[in-house]
């Protein structure tokens, strides 16, 4: 079906950018950090701004609108699990809670998996979808993007997919030594712009 070709396509080329624009980061600045693995891309300031605008966005356009909660559930599952675990988490689901919903929902979703939390594609098959969560995520990070998830003590909807510890892909940023450098200052402005995009 065409729907599904042309999500296929869409699939490949935003896993194929993500790379290029974590591997450009890498070029363009000098990286002597000593850790166990090396970072897949530079961290910055702007890209944290980036991430946590793009989900505000997508949840602000799509936040009353049913068919979505499954997805974003999903999302809130995978982020929340990561805090806990040392190994990547990944998220297997079916193509059609989005490829249903139309090509600008279908598009923006991947955009956000894959330019804002920087998803990995594991597998696809006709059906379903695996994906890597960024393994670079500090608890810090993956902490200040769950505060913008919708809270639903008691959700009443499936959470989409199924999510599993990746028996190959470790975490290298828990700590968040990789993360941008910032001063107190920086981090008393993330306080204030959280509680003001939550509120």
């Amino acid at each position: 079906e065409l729907r599904y070709r042309s999500f296929h396509n869409n699939l490949l080329y935003l896993n194929s950018l993500s790379k290029e624009r974590m591997q450009e980061s890498l070029e363009h600045v000098d990286v002597d950090i000593e850790v166990g693995n090396s970072p897949s891309y530079v961290d910055s300031r702007e890209f944290q701004r980036y991430q946590l605008s793009v989900l505000s966005t997508f949840i602000s356009n799509y936040g009353g609108e049913i068919d979505y909660k499954s997805f974003i559930l999903g999302l809130r599952t995978v982020v929340s699990r990561q805090i806990n675990s040392t190994q990547a988490l990944c998220w297997k689901f079916e193509k059609g809670i989005l490829v249903e919903r139309g090509p600008q929902y279908c598009i923006q979703s991947l955009e956000l998996l894959f330019l804002c939390f920087r998803f990995s594609l594991v597998a696809e098959t006709d059906k379903n979808i695996a994906l890597i969560l960024d393994p670079q995520l500090s608890n810090y990070k993956l902490g200040r993007l769950l505060q913008y998830f919708p809270k639903e003590k008691n959700p009443t909807f499936i959470t989409a997919g199924e999510v599993t510890e990746s028996s190959e892909v470790v975490r290298i940023n828990i700590e968040g030594v990789l993360d941008a450098e910032q001063s107190v200052l920086d981090y008393a402005k993330d306080f204030i712009t959280d509680r003001c995009s939550i509120l």
